[in-house]
């Protein structure tokens, strides 16, 4: 009895045994919470002030993400995917005592809500306070987007790219980093509203690069549509293998 006592004061660990697919985690309760537009989002993706994000439908957020609707709105269009470990913060819009829109007076400030279009994938590992992203925009990993950045449509960045406050990238235009980095120890990024115990907040100086910009043809926006669609099927099939193989319903 006294074993027995013992035992159910100090349980074993549960341990899990169940066979998954390569790229989907190995839980038995879902990780994933479908809304009724088709949207998945991660048991584990972190979403301040729910009431002020909102997604269209199909797509999906990682684990890990962060979506800072606790500062201002953030709308998303379809089939969209926002990476693991990717902080989108609304950026701040400075006021002056007047209640005119400034960014350099600092007497008091407010955020300028999200707007990200649809067809449009932000990777993983992204610092991102941008005002507006387009439809049809790729963003690669480890980019970040200055406060009230705008992407026009057709967009790619790629992967390390770093741009600054109030920058305005053409529409059908990829963005890449070249040269070697150059740290900058003089960043003046505002991160107003950012948790200190969030590790996407604790940023190092910037590392700066030369950018490059490269045109890129019209016909590039059904292919980077495709892209999206085709990654957002592929995320449901896996759910959907996962699904079967744990003995889960798919909803």
């Amino acid at each position: 009895a006294a074993a027995a006592a013992a035992a159910a004061n100090n349980p074993e660990p549960e341990t899990t045994t169940t066979t998954t697919t390569s790229s989907y985690p190995s839980y038995k309760e879902d990780p994933y919470i479908k809304t009724a537009t088709g949207n998945y989002v991660s048991r584990e993706a972190h979403i301040d002030n729910a009431v002020n994000v909102e997604i269209k439908g199909k797509s999906w957020i990682e684990p890990h993400a962060r979506l800072r609707g606790d500062l201002a709105k953030i709308r998303m269009g379809r089939y969209c995917q926002v990476s693991s470990s990717t902080l989108l913060q609304p950026g701040p819009m400075m006021m002056n005592m007047n209640g005119n829109k400034s960014h350099k007076d600092p007497s008091s400030s407010s955020f300028v809500p999200v707007t990200i279009g649809s067809h449009t994938v932000i990777g993983p590992n992204c610092h991102i306070q941008a005002a507006a992203i387009g439809s049809y925009c790729i963003i690669g990993a480890n980019v970040t987007l200055g406060a009230r950045v705008i992407l026009k449509d057709g967009v790619v960045i790629e992967d390390g790219v770093q741009l600054g406050d109030d920058t305005v990238v053409g529409p059908f235009t990829r963005v890449s980093a070249v040269g070697a980095a150059v740290t900058n120890n003089n960043n003046h990024q505002n991160d107003q509203g950012s948790s200190s115990s969030s590790s996407h907040h604790d940023k190092p100086p910037a590392q700066q690069r030369l950018l490059r910009q490269v045109e890129l043809p019209p016909a590039t926006m059904q292919l980077l549509q495709e892209e999206a669609m085709e990654s957002y099927q592929s995320f449901v099939a896996q759910r959907n293998q996962w699904a079967a193989e744990v003995g889960v319903a798919a909803s």
